[in-house]
């Protein structure tokens, strides 16, 4: 496998968990972007549209944020799916710090055998507004068992589902997680 392309879905991936969940046990769904290059030489190394569902624990003053979702880049034919746990630090009402641990699959058509796979972590922020947000991140990841590494700043937009029952918007919250 061309160790170029891995999993930009991943990063976008992330960013769109990171914005999703306003309250511990509300769902989320996002959708998000990532463009992807190498970091030894700046090459383009796809665009990868993603979706993910997340759902958030509150644990003290942060929110944990486990998702998963898939994603795929039709320029080189490729689709995989994505895992994440987002950790969400609330910094004000509207904003919050994402710390973002992820692993993605990725591989062309239904060529199972001959999948990659990357690891790898991201940084980024949300800004929301309940019951949306909006998630840029920046990932860093690799292969492993291959030389080099990969970039991808990402974005994606969150919508989080108020399950509480109350009525009105759910509190302001991150995108995947909040510690609210």
């Amino acid at each position: 496998m061309n160790g170029k392309r891995w999993f930009g879905g991943m990063a976008g991936g992330c960013v769109l968990l990171a914005a999703s969940v306003a309250s511990a046990a509300d769902p989320s769904i996002s959708v998000g972007a990532s463009e992807n290059v190498t970091l030894t030489d700046g090459e383009h190394a796809g665009f990868y549209p993603s979706v993910m569902v997340g759902l958030g624990f509150e644990a003290g003053p942060v929110e944990i944020v486990p998702a998963l979702g898939v994603e795929g880049c039709a320029e080189l034919g490729t689709w995989g799916f994505l895992g994440a746990v987002v950790v969400d630090i609330p910094v004000h009402e509207y904003v919050g710090i994402d710390l973002a641990a992820q692993v993605a699959h990725d591989q062309e058509g239904g060529d199972w055998d001959g999948a990659v796979l990357a690891v790898g972590g991201g940084v980024g922020a949300s800004f929301y507004l309940d019951p949306w947000s909006i998630s840029p991140m920046v990932s860093l990841l690799g292969i492993p068992g291959e030389p080099g590494l990969f970039i991808s700043p990402s974005i994606s937009v969150g919508y989080t589902f108020d399950l509480s029952g109350e009525s009105g918007p759910a509190p302001a919250g991150p995108a995947v997680g909040s510690a609210r």
